[in-house]
Order: structure tokens, then sequence, then C-alpha cells
């Protein structure tokens, strides 16, 4: 569900069809807040016109050469999620589905993870059976909420692609290697007690 925001011309005074000279952005480019999207030309000065947010050009609406007066729609800007630590192309309703992947997926590896506070996860991991059971039967449930239209109406997801669920897998890691380097201090510390 995208964001979409009318990038309008400002109040530009008291000038009335007012010239496009330059356009500054095309469909897909990033920007960000204050960013120039089209420069105006009058006959007494040039100006840009700035963006009011940041995010993604999805549709320019003029040309060079169209006449512009305030109010005018310059372009359409998705300003759902500009920026963030991954940059990706998708929209808010994929970034929940990629952040409640990542919680979901963090608590079954954490669930490996806690079975001992000192013994690594590596050390006869099969033994408990009915864990296993229980992490299968939830990355099922996982699997409907992500891919069944239903569950994907009410969960707000969209179905990820592998290389979506390798970013949240590897994510969803880190809480393997934090629980066995601090398992191996406690080891370590219990040795020398």
């Amino acid at each position: 569900m995208a964001t979409l925001v009318e990038v309008k011309v400002p109040d530009i005074g008291d000038f009335k069809d007012v010239p496009v000279i330059e356009v500054l952005v095309k469909p897909g480019d990033a920007i960000k807040a204050e960013d120039a999207l089209v420069t105006l030309e009058s006959d007494k000065a040039t100006m840009d016109v700035p963006s009011p947010a940041g995010g993604t050009v999805r549709d320019v609406r003029i040309k060079v050469g169209d006449k512009v007066s305030e109010g005018s729609v310059v372009l359409l800007l998705d300003a759902a999620l500009p920026g963030g630590l991954i940059e990706g192309s998708g929209n808010v309703r994929h970034a929940r589905t990629m952040a409640f992947n990542v919680l979901v997926l963090y608590q079954l590896v954490d669930a490996v993870c806690v079975r001992s506070d000192e013994v690594s996860a590596f050390v006869r991991p099969f033994d408990n059976l009915w864990l296993w059971a229980s992490i299968a039967g939830a990355l099922a449930l996982q699997l409907a909420v992500l891919y069944v239209p239903v569950m994907q109406e009410g969960f707000g997801t969209v179905g990820l692609s592998a290389g979506d669920w390798a970013v949240c897998f590897a994510i969803s890691c880190s809480v393997f290697v934090a629980r066995e380097a601090m398992k191996a201090v406690f080891r370590a510390r219990d040795r020398r007690a």
C-alpha cells in the first residue's frame, strides 16, 4: 500500500503559466525532501520546485515546455519508505511482511538456542523432537500467512521471494551468533571457577 503524494507547484507569487525549462527527475528516482524536481522560468527569474518529502518518483506529470501555475501537479511521489538500512523497492506491505517474517524466524532460531544456557546448540541438536515438530508447525503457519490469499488479506502480508527469505533468515540468525558467544563466555567462566 503506497503512500502516494501529488507534488504541486508551490506559491510562485503572481505568476501564471510559467514555462518548465528543465525536469530534473524521472520515474523510479529516489529523492530526499527538498531535492529540486523541476526548474521554472518566469520573465524575471528561474526557480526550482522542491520535493515536500523523500520517496520514489512514480510518475512525472509535466515535461519541458509545459506551462504551470500555483497548484499544478508536477509529479506523483511514493513517500512510503524513503531510505532505510537495506535499500529496497517494495512498498509498506512488503516491508511489513519482511519485518514480521524476521520476528517469527528470530523466535524460532532462538527456540533452538535456549535449550541450555551453557551447552552449545550444536550438541545433540535433535534430542528434542517435539521442539523440531513445533518449529515445523510454526513455519507451516508462517507460510500460510505469507502465501494463502485469505491469510494475506487478514494479516496484510505479501508473498516473499527466495532472496527476501534469505535476508530474513540471515538477520534472524544474529540471535544464534549472540547466544553461542554468550554460552562460550559462560563455559569459560565456569572452567575458571
